[in-house]
Order: C-alpha cells, then structure tokens, then sequence
C-alpha cells in the first residue's frame, strides 16, 4: 500500500511542491447539521427521487433480512455512515452529476437488498407486474440520464420548472 500512496505523494510534489497537498481549504463536514431527507429524496440530487429502483432494495433487506441476516448488520452500518458523512459534508450535492455521485461505489450493497426482494415474488402475476413496474422505473431514469446528456437536466440545483420541462420537446 505504501507504494501506491507514494505514487500520490511524488505526483502531489512534482505538481505543487509539496508531499502532502489537501485540496478542500474552506471546505469540510457541518456534523452537526447533516441534510439526511435532501440527500435521499430532494430533487436536487435526492438519492432515491433519482434512483427511484434502490428503495425495492430497501424493501428487500426488509422482506428477506433472514436470508441476508450475515449482511444485514455490516451493509447497515457502513450505509448509515455513508449516509451521515455525505449528509454532512458541506455541498451535501457533491457537484455537479447526474443523480448523486456519493453513493456510486456503495451501490453494490443494495444489489443484495434487492435480490431479497425480488426472492419475495413468488406469484407469477405479482412478478410481472413487479417486472413492468422495474422495466418503466429504468426506462425512467435512462429517459432522465438523456437529457442530463442533451443538457436540458441541470448537473446541480434543479428546480420543479427545468425538471418538468423535461418532459416537453424542445
């Protein structure tokens, strides 16, 4: 490991002089006032307005938290302190991005909560209609992810206007 921290070190000296450069002066974490329901559901960067499929994860870590009683406990813990530390750090938004960029690499752990809930259907109609409802919430976001492409979805601070004339031609 050191190894490779020292490539960061040396390049940190060649570009600036210094071994150890820290690049968020005037910038930290507002412990004491963290924006739990903006980052999970704001429609600035809400986790769950935008990615609207994770909270079937939330539901199956629920339903199936016997199966998954081995992962429970440690998925929980590190997403409550995820959560806290993006929640309190001072641009809670965490620039500019489609959706909420914080919690890209912890997205795996909902893959377990979700299998649990789609391990739950077990009636052929509930399925399907389950199914469509998955397919029409990706179909949704992929739709919301174009126009962050075309430009017409704001990387940061969208307002109720910008997002509902997403939904008109141009």
């Amino acid at each position: 490991m050191g190894a490779v921290l020292s490539i960061l070190f040396f390049y940190w000296h060649y570009a600036t002089g210094r071994w150890v450069m820290y690049s968020y002066r005037g910038q930290g974490f507002e412990f004491t006032r963290p924006q739990f329901l903006a980052v999970l559901f704001s429609l600035r960067k809400g986790l769950f307005f935008w990615t609207p499929v994770w909270l079937f994860a939330v539901v199956g870590f629920v339903r199936d938290r016997e199966h998954l009683r081995d992962y429970l406990m440690p998925v929980l813990l590190f997403s409550l302190f995820q959560l806290y530390l993006t929640a309190a750090w001072w641009h809670w938004p965490y620039g500019l991005s489609f959706g909420h960029r914080a919690f890209t690499e912890g997205s795996a752990f909902f893959a377990l909560g979700f299998a649990g809930f789609l391990a739950h259907l077990e009636r052929p109609a509930l399925r399907k209609a389950v199914g469509a409802v998955l397919a029409l919430l990706v179909a949704y976001e992929l739709f919301l992810m174009v126009r962050y492409w075309q430009g017409r979805l704001p990387g940061d601070r969208t307002t109720w206007a910008q997002y509902r004339s997403l939904f008109t031609l141009p």
